[in-house]
């Protein structure tokens, strides 16, 4: 907690913001969950429909094979 938040290059700029903002140590100044869902960093996420759609395509592209 006392230390400098060290984070891969890899993420975007709009999850780094996210990240900072639930690890805020300022109570007052921290999110709520309403205010990350709202995040922009979910808006290019599918839907929960459409990830159960994704998933079931991925399933059915490798089928379980038996012993």
């Amino acid at each position: 907690m006392d230390r400098e938040l060290r984070i891969p290059f890899i993420l975007s700029e709009v999850s780094l913001e996210l990240i900072r903002l639930m690890l805020d140590r300022d109570v007052e100044r921290r999110p709520t969950i309403e205010q990350v869902l709202a995040h922009p960093w979910f808006d290019d996420l599918p839907s929960p429909e459409e990830a159960l759609i994704a998933e079931s395509a991925v399933q059915a592209s490798f089928p379980l094979q038996a012993n």
